[in-house]
């Protein structure tokens, strides 16, 4: 039984890698070798979500101007969390960049049915400095709602 248990912990353990002068013991990923630039680096690169609250009144219009933060360098896509009504249509812009226009907010919610992913995809490359804007029209209106935008 020790035999089984010091193999499964040693071949599950994790890799203990002497700290170049570069690391920094606490840091998430230290143990793999890697500088804390190179930690630093792949951090950056993960995929980032913000969620965005807004509110419909019975049959308007919404205009959200939505700022990410300055290191965003990748719009990945969207995904509406809840959808009040069939005929909700929504229009993204990036930097006047027209990206859907009249869009079905069903069709781009979080209904299993319809996604296959964590959002939609609609890659858009980011400068720090974006303009994003979303226009969403209601019928059926009173309507809190919110929208995931993913980049990285």
């Amino acid at each position: 039984m020790t035999t089984i248990k010091s193999n499964f912990i040693r071949k599950f353990a994790r890799t203990n890698v002497a700290p170049s002068r570069n690391t920094n013991g606490m840091m998430p990923g230290s143990n793999t070798g890697m500088t804390s630039p190179a930690i630093r680096k792949a951090v950056a690169e993960l995929p980032r979500c913000l969620g965005v609250k807004f509110a419909v009144n019975v049959g308007s219009t919404a205009v959200q101007n939505i700022n990410l933060p300055g290191d965003a360098r990748l719009f990945l896509g969207l995904v509406f969390l809840k959808v009040a009504d069939d005929l909700d249509q929504f229009t993204l812009t990036i930097n006047n960049n027209l990206m859907i226009q009249q869009g079905s907010t069903k069709a781009h919610s979080l209904e299993p049915s319809l996604i296959n992913s964590q959002y939609y995809e609609y890659p858009q490359p980011l400068s720090g400095k974006d303009t994003i804007e979303i226009t969403y029209t209601s019928g059926v209106g009173n309507i809190n709602n919110i929208v995931e935008l993913h980049y990285i």
